[in-house]
């Protein structure tokens, strides 16, 4: 049994990098004018390459948001907020290649990045914590972890933000789109 519990997440002017926890792809337009306040000026994301959002633009880079993705929101002067619904369970990230990944886990509560996400028990069989090399989140400021090392100022997880990953293939394991590297917290 699962419910929704709906959320306000603040957003200042300029840049927020921000994930939205969907079950499913919306369409941005629509998400935008019913959950968010404020003057969006952009959204960018990165899934292997940048596009971007613009409202009231005719031509637009992507128009879905998507679960487990990360988006950088640009806000006006004023600044504006974001509100969703929120389910009670996380979802998996699945990657699948090599290099720079802007991702969350669309969970509803924080996850301890070394006890919660980056055990081998965590991640399926076919890969290692060594495919992950650098975490970087920024809220207001950036912090890093690296997960080998269980090292860096990167300690949680929190709902309604994204993370940079960067996946590595390692002489063990592969990642691409074959070999999809899946962690479960």
């Amino acid at each position: 049994c699962s419910f929704a519990v709906r959320v306000q997440r603040s957003l200042p002017a300029g840049w927020n990098l921000v994930s939205i926890p969907l079950s499913s792809d919306s369409e941005v337009g629509s998400f935008l004018t019913s959950n968010v306040s404020g003057q969006v000026k952009k959204i960018w994301t990165f899934d292997g390459q940048w596009s971007a959002y613009k409202p009231g633009s005719a031509e637009q880079g992507f128009t879905v948001f998507k679960p487990n993705h990360g988006y950088w929101f640009v806000m006006g002067s004023d600044g504006g907020s974001l509100s969703y619904e929120n389910s009670l369970y996380s979802r998996p990230l699945a990657i699948d290649r090599t290099g720079w990944a802007l991702v969350s886990f669309n969970q509803s509560s924080s996850l301890d990045a070394v006890n919660d996400v980056f055990q081998q028990s965590n991640i399926d069989p076919a890969h290692e914590v060594a495919n992950i090399q650098k975490v970087w989140g920024f809220d207001r400021r950036w912090r890093s972890l690296n997960p080998t090392q269980a090292s860096g100022l990167l300690v949680s997880f929190d709902p309604g933000l994204a993370f940079w990953f960067f996946v590595v293939s390692t002489d063990q394991s592969e990642v691409n789109e074959q070999s999809v590297l899946t962690i479960s917290p």
